[in-house]
């Protein structure tokens, strides 16, 4: 059994309601929230594991290329924050329907992955209060 809390959120049951997705990540936003956001705007349920820092050591290796976030479709999990993003987007119909539109959506979610995460993540690390 996996040391993690697990609650499962979204309602439209209808889009995708065979399929059973689980996203893995800490029990803290950073990389997983636009994947969460993608879930909430597409109204999709998903199981939202979030995994205990002092279980990860026990948890990663049962991760591809033993890092998260992490997306379960079905059983099979896929890693990478911006290639689960963008598989939820186009499973849900929330990818453009042109090129310019998907070149679009994909700009926003790299700026929103490379430069915001980054940027919460210093922010969240950083030990000197008045820095952060």
């Amino acid at each position: 059994a996996a040391a993690a809390a697990a609650a499962t959120v979204g309602s439209n049951s209808s889009i995708m309601a065979a399929d059973l997705m689980k996203l893995y990540y800490f029990p803290y936003k950073g990389a997983a929230e636009l994947a969460r956001y993608i879930f909430a705007v597409a109204e999709v349920q998903y199981e939202d594991v979030r995994i205990a820092r002092d279980t990860w050591s026990q948890e990663k290796r049962k991760m591809p290329f033993t890092s998260i976030p992490v997306l379960e479709v079905n059983g099979r999990k896929y890693s990478e924050t911006l290639a689960i993003c963008r598989f939820l987007a186009t499973r849900f119909n929330l990818h453009g329907s042109t090129p310019d539109d998907n070149f679009f959506v994909d700009m926003i979610t790299e700026f929103i992955v490379s430069d915001v995460i980054k940027l919460l993540t210093t922010v969240h690390s950083e030990k000197d209060p008045i820095r952060k």
